[in-house]
């Protein structure tokens, strides 16, 4: 069996008589050990009440977490129960597990304040090791937490056996994926969901939102320097395939999403039987300037398909399906080239009608005319900007967007948005010339 301990507060616990007995018993110079008991010793709290700080607290034990020096100072406290152990096991008390038959026994495994120990699943052995752990935290100030210390059974072990060491350690058994230091400490037969862990990792770093704005190379980046690195501690596993195609899929997926909006700006329909082919939502008019059917629909659907309206009309005996192709080239094939041109004419279009910026001239040049104040105080130009400001944005939403808007609607707003103004300049007391 496995037991896999969890100690509570373990840094907060640590004796500091504890501590210096350990280091002068391991060799060191008591020079060295008075340095690093000064290190240690010398801490202060404050707390902060209403925003001052309050009182002046000394702590006997316990060591600072996020220092440096800490966790190799746990380490050094852990040898004592990795002593305990040891000799135990030279007494035949403790028995650990071998790899192979003839190889080397390991009865513990020690990282920082994680802990997993190795024994036989006998009542004898779970006692002695009770009583060591006992030992240990009368020696050291630690406390195990048995709600979640969790222990591992062989298949061999009988289940009245399991009941009664559970029992004895006042803990539940283990699922079948629990994680050791990230790891899974259970493979077995479904080794998919033993992984699941590492997919939802990778799947939550690509669907941050700080992640969806960064650029191409950023995006290169992030899959290089963090998603495929994510595996890499567990090299000592083999993924399955279905897993590895699944990561690599969505690392594909996040890295080609700009390409994504390219490929719909470029692509049209090629009509066909028409059948696939929505007349006022899907881009399919060759040759025009917009892809798309701009006026708003009246007389059909508004899911109508191009096929009710050239039913009446034989294109072809053939019937063809209906066939996406990219408009950019003569014959309809992808190209990087025409890709490319594609991005700069958009970009090139959209910085010189960017709407900031040319609004932003507009008004300066009007409010830098040289006229009366009256001029600019009349509500014809209110009127006139209203207008012109309610005409662009449905310009830009219909370049951009490829959203139409109806002319009624247009004249309808501004007429609302210039009254509005101007009824709350007449109740504020301003008058027109």
């Amino acid at each position: 069996m496995a037991a896999k301990l969890d100690m509570s507060k373990a840094y907060d616990r640590v004796e500091w008589d504890y501590l210096r007995a350990i280091l002068l018993k391991l060799g060191f110079h008591k020079r060295w050990v008075a340095l690093v008991m000064m290190c240690v010793t010398s801490v202060t709290y404050s707390i902060m009440l209403n925003g001052e700080q309050k009182g002046f607290i000394r702590p006997e034990r316990g060591l600072h977490q996020g220092d440096p020096l800490s966790p190799y100072l746990f380490l050094i406290c852990a040898e004592g129960l990795s002593a305990l152990l040891r000799k135990a096991e030279r007494d035949s008390i403790l028995h650990g597990i071998s790899i192979c038959r003839g190889g080397p026994r390991v009865s513990h495994l020690f990282f920082v304040d994680d802990s997993i120990i190795f024994c036989n699943a006998t009542t004898g052995e779970c006692e002695a090791l009770l009583e060591l752990l006992k030992t240990y935290e009368h020696a050291l100030g630690q406390k195990i937490n048995s709600g979640k210390t969790v222990l591992f059974f062989s298949h061999n072990t009988q289940q009245d056996c399991r009941q009664i060491i559970l029992n004895l350690f006042g803990t539940s058994t283990s699922t079948q994926f629990e994680k050791y230091l990230g790891l899974p400490l259970v493979i077995g037969k479904a080794k998919k969901r033993a992984f699941n862990d590492i997919k939802d990792r990778v799947w939550r770093c690509l669907q941050g939102w700080k992640e969806k704005l960064l650029s191409q190379a950023g995006r290169e980046v992030l899959i290089k320097a963090v998603i495929q690195d994510i595996p890499t501690y567990m090299s000592c596993f083999k993924f399955p395939n279905g897993l590895c195609s699944e990561i690599t899929s969505m690392a594909t997926k996040f890295c080609i999403c700009e390409a994504k909006k390219v490929l719909s700006a470029g692509m049209v329909w090629r009509v066909g039987t028409g059948a696939n082919i929505q007349i006022w939502k899907d881009c399919w008019l060759q040759g025009a300037p917009s892809a798309t059917v701009l006026s708003p629909p009246h007389l059909l659907d508004t899911n109508a398909t191009v096929a009710e309206i050239v039913k009446q009309i034989p294109l072809s005996y053939r019937k063809p399906d209906d066939l996406l192709i990219w408009r950019e080239t003569k014959r309809g094939e992808f190209s990087i080239k025409s890709a490319y041109q594609l991005l700069y004419q958009r970009s090139s279009v959209g910085a010189e009608s960017s709407s900031t910026g040319a609004i932003k001239v507009l008004w300066d040049r009007v409010w830098s005319l040289r006229v009366q104040p009256k001029v600019l105080n009349t509500p014809d130009v209110e009127i006139i900007f209203n207008t012109a400001w309610r005409l662009w944005k449905p310009r830009n939403e219909l370049m951009w967007e490829g959203s139409p808007s109806n002319v009624e609607d247009i004249c309808c707003r501004a007429s609302v948005v210039t009254l509005e103004f101007l009824e709350v300049r007449v109740r504020d007391g301003d008058t027109f010339a």
